[in-house]
């Protein structure tokens, strides 16, 4: 089994991952743009840390869009 990359590391660089979130980019897409600016990364561990600095209206407006998302069949 691979091994997960580590949260601590990539908590580092919480900023970009939301402001990448914010233009629009998937968790697949940011962890490829990471692993391609030497972060190794993959979208499980972007989507945890973006999610660790969400206040609970946040997550739970995230949680909705997954939701609609999985109900319409649509892939992150």
């Amino acid at each position: 089994a691979l091994e997960e990359p580590s949260l601590l590391d990539l908590t580092a660089h919480a900023d970009t991952i939301r402001i990448l979130r914010k233009k629009g980019y998937s968790f697949r897409e940011i962890s490829e743009w990471l692993n391609g600016h030497g972060v190794e990364t993959n979208h499980s561990a972007v989507y945890r840390v973006y999610k660790q600095g969400m206040t609970d209206a946040e997550r739970f407006e995230l949680e909705q869009e997954e939701e609609r998302r999985e109900r319409l069949g649509i892939e992150e």
